[in-house]
């Protein structure tokens, strides 16, 4: 069986899906949440999930096509060993938090269910399409515009006249 070719690490593979945040409701049961046409057909039908944490209680997951994933880690072992760890060190710990995932011919994104229990989704999600990956987090968490009167007033407070 011929291996699959490693990524050139300074060729970043196209993904570029940005967009709006998005709310989709999920089954607790099966979370899956149906995905807008373009993102899903940018990610591809395989995906790899990874569980971010940014403290115990900042939790998320990074919805990546199989091109960018295999990009990323051809980047982390280009990069070469840290000071005081190794590159397979790095690359156990990005893989302790990663599994493959599937989107289905409807656009329904199978979030493992490990990783989505571990990230405490519920029955919403809020997802933000980025340059290189989608962003998953539990509950709404859409930013209010910065067009809201309310946020404009309370800033107004704070703002002091330029002399």
């Amino acid at each position: 069986m011929e291996a699959a070719p490693v990524p050139n690490p300074s060729e970043e593979p196209a993904f570029d899906v940005l967009g709006e945040p998005f709310l989709r409701s999920v089954d607790k049961e099966a979370p899956r949440p149906k995905l807008p046409v373009g993102v899903a057909d940018a990610l591809g039908t395989l995906v790899v999930v990874l569980l971010m944490e940014m403290s115990e209680s900042v939790k998320w997951l990074a919805v990546y096509p199989l091109s960018q994933w295999r990009h990323l880690v051809a980047t982390e072992v280009a990069r070469g060993p840290a000071p005081g760890t190794d590159v397979q060190a790095r690359l156990r710990r990005l893989a302790r938090n990663a599994a493959r995932a599937e989107v289905s011919q409807d656009g329904r994104l199978s979030l493992p269910r490990h990783l989505a229990a571990r990230c405490g989704i519920g029955r919403q999600v809020t997802c933000y399409p980025r340059l290189d990956r989608l962003e998953i987090e539990a509950g709404n968490t859409l930013p209010e515009g910065p067009d809201d009167p309310k946020d404009l007033a309370l800033l107004s407070e704070f703002m002091v006249p330029l002399r």
